[in-house]
C-alpha cells in the first residue's frame, strides 16, 4: 500500500519538541510526514493535512483570505480526495481570540477529522463548536517527552534545604505568572526559590512581570529573547523539585508532560484536561486546585514536594507514543478507506 503523504503545518518548530515527536509519530504509523503548502497545487499532491494550531482560522488574517483557504481546502478534497484534519491543542487562541466568530465555525465545519490529545478535549471542543460532533474523532494522548538525556531520578530537598520550584516556557499573560511572583511574595516560614524562565513575547509584559517580581527574594526571573533550548528546559526541570503552572485557562499543557517526563511533580488549576491528566499519571505527581493561586496553596505544594520519596517516578504508560502511532494508523486507515469508497462511487457514476 502507498503511503499517505501528510502535510503537516508545522512539521517541526524550535519552540515545541512535541511537533517534531508528532511528526515521527505519523512516519512510524505509515505516513509521509512533509511540510504544509497552502496553494492548491500543493494541496493537491498531498492525502491529508494535518494542522497543529489553525491560528490562520481564528485569529491573524481577514475574513476573506481564511474563506479562501477553506475553499482552496474543498477543491482539493473534491478533485484529491485530500483530507483536512485539527489537532485540537486548545479550543481556542490563548490570547487574541477570533477576529471573525464565523471563521472558526466554518473551519470546523470544513474538517474531516479532528485528533483529540483527550477525553475532555473532544468533550469541550464539542461544546463549543456544535459541528464537530458529526465529524470523525481520534482521541489519542499528549506523548511524554523522550530527552536528549537521562532525567536526573526525583529527590526531595534536605530538611534544612529550599524548595526550588519552576515555571518555564513563553512568558505570555494566559500563563498568569503574575499570580505566581505573588504567591510567593506572600509566603514568610516557607523556604522556597520560584524561578520563572521562557521567551518574552512582549517586552512590556516580560518588563512588568520582573518590577512585580523585584524584591521578591524568593522569586528569580529570567527572560530572554530567544526560545528555550530543549537542553535548557531539560537542566532546569532536573536542578528543580517541581513546576507550578497557574493557568488562567488551559486545555491541554505540554509543559505539565515535559515536567512529569523529567519526573517532576507538577502544580497546574483544575482546569480543561489537567483533573484528566492527574486522574492518569497520580495525583502525586498532578496537584490541582481550584481558583487563584494563593501563598497557601503554594506552600502546601512546596510540603507535598518534600513528602515524596527519593526516585520515585509517575506511571506515564498512559501517554506512550506507542499509543499515538497506534491512533494515527487507524485515522489513516479510516482516511484510505474513505478514498477507496470515494473511487468506487465515481465510476459507478
Amino acid at each position: 500500500m502507498t503511503r499517505p503523504i501528510v502535510a503537516i503545518d508545522p512539521v517541526d518548530t524550535p519552540f515545541n519538541s512535541f511537533v517534531e515527536r508528532f511528526s515521527r509519530a505519523i512516519a512510524a504509523a505509515g505516513g509521509d510526514p512533509v511540510p504544509m503548502g497552502w496553494s492548491l497545487g500543493e494541496l493537491l499532491r498531498t492525502d491529508m493535512v494535518i494542522l497543529h494550531w489553525p491560528t490562520l482560522f481564528m485569529s491573524l488574517t481577514s475574513r476573506k483570505k481564511a474563506f479562501a483557504q477553506l475553499l482552496r481546502f474543498r477543491i482539493a478534497r473534491l478533485m484529491r480526495g485530500t483530507r483536512l484534519v485539527w489537532v485540537a491543542h486548545n479550543v481556542a487562541p490563548h490570547e487574541d481570540g477570533a477576529r471573525h466568530e464565523i471563521v472558526p465555525d466554518a473551519f470546523v465545519r470544513s474538517l474531516d477529522a479532528i485528533v483529540y490529545l483527550s477525553e475532555t478535549s473532544r468533550r469541550l471542543v464539542e461544546q463549543r463548536y456544535p459541528a464537530a460532533k458529526g465529524r470523525a474523532a481520534v482521541v489519542t494522548r499528549h506523548g511524554i517527552y523522550e530527552g536528549g538525556s537521562d532525567s536526573r531520578p526525583f529527590t526531595p530537598p534536605a530538611h534544612d534545604e529550599e524548595v526550588r520550584l519552576l515555571n518555564f516556557g513563553q512568558v505570555r499573560p494566559y500563563k498568569n505568572i503574575e499570580e505566581l511572583i505573588d504567591a510567593a511574595a506572600g509566603l514568610s516560614q516557607e523556604r522556597l526559590l520560584t524561578t520563572i524562565i521562557g521567551k518574552q513575547l512582549d517586552s512590556d509584559y516580560a518588563d512588568a512581570l520582573a518590577a512585580r517580581a523585584t524584591g521578591v527574594a524568593s522569586v528569580d526571573c529570567r527572560f530572554g529573547a530567544d526560545f528555550l533550548e530543549e537542553s535548557d528546559i531539560e537542566r532546569a526541570l532536573d536542578t528543580a523539585h517541581g513546576a507550578v503552572l497557574p493557568y488562567r485557562a488551559i486545555l491541554n499543557s505540554g509543559s505539565a508532560i515535559h515536567a512529569l517526563s523529567r519526573h517532576r511533580p507538577v502544580l497546574v488549576p483544575a482546569l480543561g484536561s489537567m483533573p484528566e491528566l492527574a486522574r492518569l499519571v497520580g495525583h502525586d505527581w498532578v496537584q490541582l486546585y481550584d481558583g487563584r493561586l494563593t501563598p497557601e496553596r503554594l506552600a502546601a505544594f512546596a510540603r507535598h514536594v518534600r513528602r515524596l520519596p527519593a526516585g520515585a517516578t509517575p506511571d506515564l504508560s498512559a501517554l506512550s507514543w506507542r499509543r499515538v502511532e497506534r491512533d494515527l494508523a487507524q485515522l489513516f486507515a479510516s482516511s484510505a478507506a474513505d478514498r477507496s469508497t470515494r473511487r468506487m462511487a465515481e465510476r459507478t457514476a
